[in-house]
Protein backbone atom coordinates (compact mmCIF):
# COMPACT_ATOMS: atom_id res chain seq x y z
CA UNK A 1 0.00 0.00 0.00
CA UNK A 2 3.03 2.22 0.77
CA UNK A 3 4.87 1.79 -2.02
CA UNK A 4 2.08 2.03 -4.23
CA UNK A 5 1.18 5.63 -2.51
CA UNK A 6 5.12 6.64 -2.51
CA UNK A 7 5.14 5.92 -6.25
CA UNK A 8 2.52 8.54 -7.21
CA UNK A 9 4.29 10.78 -5.06
CA UNK A 10 7.45 10.16 -6.61
CA UNK A 11 6.29 10.69 -9.98
CA UNK A 12 2.93 12.64 -10.15
CA UNK A 13 1.05 12.14 -13.10
CA UNK A 14 0.35 15.11 -15.14
CA UNK A 15 -2.10 13.26 -16.74
CA UNK A 16 -5.28 10.20 -15.95
CA UNK A 17 -7.13 8.67 -18.59
CA UNK A 18 -6.43 11.65 -20.94
CA UNK A 19 -7.33 14.14 -18.92
CA UNK A 20 -4.65 17.10 -17.51
CA UNK A 21 -4.00 16.99 -13.95
CA UNK A 22 -4.86 20.76 -13.08
CA UNK A 23 -3.81 20.27 -9.00
CA UNK A 24 -2.87 17.47 -6.73
CA UNK A 25 -3.88 17.36 -2.83
CA UNK A 26 -1.10 15.39 -0.65
CA UNK A 27 -2.86 15.25 2.67
CA UNK A 28 0.42 13.45 4.35
CA UNK A 29 2.66 16.61 3.68
CA UNK A 30 -0.41 18.99 3.70
CA UNK A 31 0.15 20.46 0.61
CA UNK A 32 -2.02 21.24 -2.58
CA UNK A 33 0.04 21.68 -5.77
CA UNK A 34 -1.58 23.14 -9.04
CA UNK A 35 0.06 22.32 -12.60
CA UNK A 36 1.57 25.24 -12.91
CA UNK A 37 3.54 24.90 -9.29
CA UNK A 38 1.82 27.09 -7.09
CA UNK A 39 1.27 25.47 -3.28
CA UNK A 40 -1.11 26.06 -0.83
CA UNK A 41 -1.66 25.06 2.63
CA UNK A 42 -3.82 22.10 3.39
CA UNK A 43 -5.73 23.39 6.72
CA UNK A 44 -7.26 19.13 7.49
CA UNK A 45 -5.52 16.51 9.17
CA UNK A 46 -2.74 14.82 7.70
CA UNK A 47 -3.61 11.91 6.20
CA UNK A 48 -1.70 9.26 3.67
CA UNK A 49 -3.98 10.60 1.29
CA UNK A 50 -3.76 11.46 -2.54
CA UNK A 51 -6.54 13.57 -4.26
CA UNK A 52 -5.82 14.42 -7.48
CA UNK A 53 -8.29 17.24 -9.81
CA UNK A 54 -9.08 17.11 -13.17
CA UNK A 55 -9.10 19.76 -15.64
CA UNK A 56 -12.70 18.37 -16.79
CA UNK A 57 -13.52 18.82 -12.70
CA UNK A 58 -13.11 14.98 -11.93
CA UNK A 59 -11.26 13.75 -9.17
CA UNK A 60 -9.38 10.78 -8.00
CA UNK A 61 -8.86 10.14 -4.56
CA UNK A 62 -6.77 7.26 -3.12
CA UNK A 63 -5.87 6.28 0.26
CA UNK A 64 -4.39 3.40 2.34
CA UNK A 65 -7.44 0.82 3.57
CA UNK A 66 -7.41 0.85 7.24
CA UNK A 67 -8.71 -3.03 7.40
CA UNK A 68 -7.06 -4.56 4.45
CA UNK A 69 -3.90 -4.65 2.49
CA UNK A 70 -4.62 -2.98 0.11
CA UNK A 71 -5.82 0.66 -1.50
CA UNK A 72 -8.89 2.31 -1.87
CA UNK A 73 -10.12 4.75 -5.15
CA UNK A 74 -12.97 6.84 -5.07
CA UNK A 75 -13.92 9.01 -8.06
CA UNK A 76 -16.01 11.56 -8.75
CA UNK A 77 -17.01 13.24 -12.22
CA UNK A 78 -19.70 15.91 -13.08
CA UNK A 79 -21.54 15.49 -16.48
CA UNK A 80 -24.23 16.81 -18.11
CA UNK A 81 -25.72 13.13 -17.81
CA UNK A 82 -25.95 9.84 -15.90
CA UNK A 83 -24.55 8.32 -19.29
CA UNK A 84 -21.77 10.43 -20.13
CA UNK A 85 -20.83 10.69 -16.49
CA UNK A 86 -21.16 6.30 -16.71
CA UNK A 87 -18.24 6.57 -19.21
CA UNK A 88 -16.21 8.70 -17.20
CA UNK A 89 -16.21 6.91 -14.61
CA UNK A 90 -15.52 3.34 -16.60
CA UNK A 91 -12.30 5.33 -17.80
CA UNK A 92 -11.01 6.42 -14.91
CA UNK A 93 -11.21 3.24 -13.30
CA UNK A 94 -9.77 1.63 -16.28
CA UNK A 95 -7.00 3.82 -16.36
CA UNK A 96 -5.80 2.57 -12.38
CA UNK A 97 -6.70 -1.38 -13.50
Amino acid sequence: MQAILNSYREQLPTEIAGVTVVRVEDYLTGVATRSDGHTETILLPKENVLKFILEDHSWVTIRPSGTEPKCKFYFGVVKPSKAQADKAINRLKGYFA
